[in-house]
């Protein structure tokens, strides 16, 4: 049970640090040396003070806000994104109403959303060429 314990603290901690190193990158481009040092020295900081921390109480009452935060972040992100969202949902229920039995996407008809043709296949950017 240790070792199991053990072993999901390691690849949480690796996953929401390869998370937060992404998300630096995304938010600072390609200044992001010092933003990168900075995170890492934090991550490194908040290890030792929950490694060391008298009782693990203290590290759940440091948890608990920073997850609090967490989810705000992701609702207002959700709340930017519902347009876009809402958009794509009423296409593809309108052409399952007009019988189509599989629907298809097609990023040419939202270029206005700024869509990444590239992450669509050969087919979308063959299409945006013509």
């Amino acid at each position: 049970m240790t070792v199991s314990i053990l072993l999901f603290a390691l690849s949480s901690i690796m996953y929401n640090y390869y998370m937060g190193e992404n998300a630096v990158h995304f938010l600072v481009g390609k200044n992001s040396k010092l933003p990168i040092l900075l995170l890492r020295l934090t991550v490194i900081a908040i290890l030792f003070l929950g490694a060391a921390a008298p009782a693990a109480t203290a590290v759940f009452f440091f948890a608990d806000p920073l997850m609090g935060v967490l989810a705000l972040a992701n609702l207002l992100a959700l709340i930017m994104l519902f347009p876009r969202a809402k958009r794509l949902l009423d296409d593809f229920a309108s052409q399952l109403k007009a019988g189509v039995k599989q629907p298809v996407f097609d990023a040419q008809q939202y270029e206005k959303l700024d869509i990444d043709l590239a992450a669509w296949g050969k087919d979308a950017m063959d299409n945006s060429n013509k």
